[in-house]
């Protein structure tokens, strides 16, 4: 049911986008864009030490904090975009942030002021 979910969100964004699905350069810029947090001023990367990987406690308290942020954010006139594209490469985020090994990069969330006349802002 989340990936039927994904589709029709992705097939949504694609059209306010008016990225069609032969058009593979956009569709290729779009994705891009994705691993640059949609190229935000600034991302928020949340992290858990890997000791508490096992523990699903910790996927609550990074779920919490990450709701806190994006609403906190959004108070003080900020966008979010929560989204898992900008870690899919831990390896490069850890080369530029610092994170140690011995945390896991659970998410990322793109902060900035919204570009509100962007198609998929709406």
């Amino acid at each position: 049911m989340f990936r039927q979910r994904q589709v029709e969100l992705a097939i949504q964004i694609y059209q306010l986008m008016g990225i069609t699905r032969a058009d593979k350069q956009k569709g290729a810029e779009w994705s891009q864009r994705g691993f640059r947090c949609f190229d935000a001023p600034a991302a928020i990367i949340l992290s858990v030490d890997k000791s508490l990987e096992a523990s699903s406690l910790a996927a609550m308290d990074i779920g919490a904090i990450m709701q806190t942020i994006c609403l906190a954010a959004l108070k003080h006139g900020l966008g979010t975009c929560i989204e898992d594209q900008g870690i899919m490469y831990p390896e490069v985020v850890r080369r530029f942030t610092g994170i140690p090994e011995t945390s896991l990069i659970m998410i990322c969330i793109a902060i900035g002021y919204p570009e509100w006349d962007f198609p998929q802002t709406a």
